[in-house]
């Protein structure tokens, strides 16, 4: 058994356009799985997708449109009419709202959960059972280590974030039985177009580096390379778990992070 093979095996990658969604089906693709690349530009995905076949030499990628507020029916349909199966499910979608909690709307809150949580459960409880017809699969969802502390200025996000870590747990003892793994993956602070912003302020971001051990923040790839660790057969008893990869950064403080992001 090669441990990391995902030969034979499909994928569905969301918000893969860009930043760890797009290193994540690059990196899946070139570990032998066909990819369902997503975005909300249907073009931008075909685009996408074609690099990434480039890249790797075969057409392993199909681009498709979709929006975290949409329909996920038509992405698995997509990946048992292309590919004849669906083995690993990666929600990488996510919606970020910000707001301090004296000023955040019962709406605001009620739609971060409804498309962070709701949305991406119910996506997994669809493809858990296409899966368990080819002996199983994996499915992930990309979370924040703001699941595992308070950040004022991200209270929405936060509390579903929370709540998506809790969800891992509930999934995968429902789908356990039928070899469908379910955990999620907590990114640190990741170079993305996101934290290009932050870099303009380079009083709070020096603080940060200085809080992280590494000195740094991380790469996308670096998120990647979990993701292929759990949809391979070298994660094939990791399940129901929320994987912390963030340079250190929790073990060693968040003030930096709150004051960057405009909190106290």
């Amino acid at each position: 058994m090669e441990l990391f093979s995902l030969k034979g095996k499909s994928a569905i990658v969301t918000g893969s356009t860009r930043g760890i969604g797009k290193a994540t089906a690059l990196r899946l693709a070139e570990h032998g799985a066909n990819v369902i690349v997503c975005g909300r530009s249907a073009d931008t995905a075909k685009k996408v997708a074609e690099e990434i076949n480039r890249r790797v030499g075969a057409e392993r990628a199909v681009g498709a449109a979709f929006d975290l507020a949409g329909a996920f029916e038509p992405l698995i349909a997509t990946a048992v009419e292309r590919f004849g199966r669906l083995d690993v499910l990666v929600c990488n979608a996510a919606h970020i709202a910000f707001g301090v909690l004296d000023a955040a709307e019962d709406a605001s809150i009620a739609e971060s959960f409804a498309l962070n949580v709701t949305k991406n459960g119910r996506f997994a409880a669809a493809a858990a059972p296409i899966m368990a017809r080819n002996g199983g699969g994996s499915i992930m969802f990309i979370t924040s280590i703001n699941g595992f502390y308070t950040n004022p200025p991200l209270v929405a996000y936060s509390l579903a974030k929370a709540a998506l870590h809790h969800l891992v747990g509930f999934l995968a003892l429902q789908h356990g039985p039928a070899n469908v793994r379910v955990n999620a993956i907590a990114p640190g602070l990741v170079q993305t177009d996101a934290s290009s912003a932050m870099e303009q302020d380079t009083v709070g971001y020096g603080r940060l580096m200085a809080q992280t051990p590494f000195r740094r923040i991380g790469k996308p790839d670096e998120i990647a390379g979990a993701v292929v660790f759990l949809a391979s057969p070298a994660g094939g008893y990791a399940t129901g778990q929320v994987y912390v990869v963030d340079g250190g950064a929790m073990v060693s403080g968040t003030q930096a992070l709150r004051e960057i992001l405009g909190g106290s």
